[in-house]
């Protein structure tokens, strides 16, 4: 099991201090079956399988992980060395809870040259230049898109 005295990055997600936080047990629940039917995002979550097999205690405490708490924010948090690399790559696409100032946006994809219907997706970005990239980076630079942010489009005018 992974000794929570190594991890690289103790700083609190919210504050981004290191000041107030404590190593502490937290527990963890498991993905439920109609979250991965649906496709269920939850950027602000972690279930205990996508945590990495070491930072897991063994039956019946499988779902404890020691992980880290701020007493300034009053929040838990498991760092990034305890949570498996493919979780914090898609965190990290389409924006979770340590990236700072983001801001959800709504697109429409069309591709250029293709009868593939467009689509309409919702996501977080911290600008416009930046939601753009990461459109280009998961959908392909033959991208057709009406981009905006969704506060936006939401305000009365």
């Amino acid at each position: 099991m992974k000794n929570i005295s190594t991890i690289s990055d103790r700083r609190c997600p919210k504050c981004r201090s290191e000041v107030d936080v404590k190593s502490k047990l937290l527990m963890i629940g498991l993905r439920t079956a109609p979250e991965e039917r649906a496709g269920y995002k939850r950027p602000d979550q972690l279930a205990i399988d996508e945590c990495c097999p070491q930072a897991i205690h063994p039956a019946p405490l499988a779902q404890f992980l020691r992980g880290l708490y701020c007493e300034k924010c009053e929040i838990g948090f498991i760092p990034d060395d305890l949570v498996k690399t493919e979780v914090i790559e898609n965190r990290n696409r389409w924006g979770g809870v340590k990236n700072e100032n983001m801001q959800a946006y709504e697109a429409l994809l069309s591709w250029r040259d293709s009868d593939e219907p467009s689509r309409r997706i919702t996501f977080t970005a911290r600008d416009l230049d930046d939601a753009r990239e990461r459109l280009e980076l998961e959908y392909g630079a033959n991208l057709i898109v009406s981009l905006y942010r969704k506060e936006d489009a939401e305000r009365q005018r």
